[in-house]
């Protein structure tokens, strides 16, 4: 049985019963879903949630877990909702998606050190890639980088794991969601943002 990806299921659906607070699961993804520095829940994606079901009359109950236990405890029905996130055919089997709410670019990671320059996805051929497993970082990326690369799985989140361990020169790139908030959040402690360089080709 498909669970609630987002909103919009909810908007076409006002006469479903729920408990008056909706258990809703996401992972700290900012500047889309991220618990602000007064301990609250915040960002985009959060205040459209929230608008939406305050306006059906319900509120969310957010609990902010890793992505992969966030990802099974809604499509097994425990979570009502899961946000925010991407599409793809293996999500598909499980969740009800509404339009995107966001576009997101996905870029790489590298230590400003490394002598490394890339225009093509081909050109990372010789590099060892870290990513976060079950992530989604789109059709064309994954393909690629699986034929061409060899790949890292890192059970952490990405602003902390694969950077870092790019920084330290365990991984010579690492694939990440390039966006304002992510960048501050990146570069925060110790992640300074003059160990990292982020880009398609820089």
């Amino acid at each position: 049985m498909k669970t609630i990806a987002l909103l919009s299921w909810l908007l076409c659906w006002p006469t479903v019963v729920f408990a008056e607070a909706l258990p809703v699961v996401c992972q700290e993804f900012p500047p889309y879903n991220y618990i602000g520095e007064d301990g609250r829940f915040t960002g985009t994606s959060t205040e459209i949630l929230i608008a939406v079901l305050k306006r059906m009359g319900y509120e969310a109950d957010i609990q902010l877990l890793p992505w992969n236990r966030a990802y099974h405890r809604a499509a097994s029905g425990e979570a009502a909702i899961l946000y925010t996130f991407s599409k793809n055919a293996q999500r598909e089997d499980h969740f009800f998606f509404t339009d995107g709410l966001a576009s997101i670019e996905i870029v790489f990671f590298k230590r400003k050190s490394d002598s490394i320059t890339w225009e093509e996805l081909t050109d990372v051929k010789d590099l060892r890639i870290g990513y976060v497993d079950g992530y989604n970082y789109g059709d064309t990326m994954m393909e690629a980088l699986r034929q061409a690369a060899t790949l890292n799985p890192i059970a952490k989140h990405i602003f902390t794991g694969c950077p870092l361990l790019a920084r330290k020169g365990q991984l010579p790139a690492s694939p990440s969601s390039a966006n304002p908030r992510a960048d501050v959040r990146l570069h925060e402690g110790q992640l300074p943002a003059r160990a990292i360089d982020a880009g398609w080709g820089r």
